[in-house]
């Protein structure tokens, strides 16, 4: 990243801390990038021999593979939209807001399976949306674990996740539904502030603040509330084309 090039006044205060976390995180993601890129292409490199040597055609084999392959494409795509999550020339396209929910549904079944939690996807209107999908799907991805954690932590039997997905004529909806018994209303106001976490310490409280960096970069909002049963997130994305760039 260019140099800042600013005094000491601006570089003490609020605004100029800002802009010194940001250039330090951009120069963290490229490392990360950098690191990642050659061990995720040598692990499909292997997977793939591994599929040649096996010579399996076993409907169960060949699932396990293909999302395998998914998940190293995701990370490593990750990687990429990280590097490049400050620079404001990156190209936006167009993709279906379902796709990109079942995309995250796909990446999580293992492990949503793994811990006895059910994800419904309920469709009643798609739209196509002008962004970055897989940024996207990070910030889906970020609600569907959060809301496996409530669950987890509250210790709910019956775990259910329910992702719902409606349009009208000037946005699109998503919506992120958990039976968890909800969010405590005296932090409903912090929950997308950096470093703040409801999880025992356990998190490092970024997950919701980036999920909002995310959004904002839509032109689009994301709220947080309480349905009859558990928390609900709500993501109001505009309709293809009417993303300003």
């Amino acid at each position: 990243m260019p140099s800042l090039n600013l005094d000491e006044n601006f570089l003490s205060s609020s605004e100029g801390m800002r802009l010194i976390k940001l250039a330090t995180m951009g120069e963290m993601m490229a490392n990360i990038t950098h690191q990642w890129k050659q061990p995720l292409n040598e692990l499909s490199l292997i997977l793939y021999k591994m599929k040649k040597l096996a010579n399996s055609e076993e409907a169960e084999f060949v699932g396990a593979y293909e999302r395998a392959m998914q998940i190293i494409k995701y990370m490593a795509d990750t990687t990429d939209d990280f590097s490049s999550f400050l620079n404001p020339n990156t190209l936006s396209q167009e993709f279906s807001l379902a796709d990109a929910a079942r995309a995250s549904i796909q990446i999580v079944k293992g492990v949503m399976k793994k811990e006895g939690v059910h994800i419904e996807l309920e469709v009643l209107a798609n739209s196509k949306i002008c962004g970055h999908k897989n940024r996207l799907m990070q910030v889906i991805i970020n609600l569907l674990n959060n809301a496996k954690d409530a669950l987890n932590l509250k210790k709910i039997e019956d775990k259910n996740i329910k992702i719902i997905i409606d349009s009208d004529d000037k946005f699109a909806y998503i919506s992120v539904q958990d039976n968890g018994g909800g969010i405590d209303e005296s932090v409903m106001d912090k929950i997308f502030k950096p470093y703040f976490s409801t999880k025992n310490n356990k998190s490092m409280g970024i997950g919701l603040y980036m999920s909002k960096q995310i959004i904002d970069q839509f032109n689009a909002e994301i709220t947080a509330g309480n349905s009859d049963n558990g928390a609900c997130f709500l993501i109001k994305l505009p309709h293809k084309g009417e993303i300003d760039e």
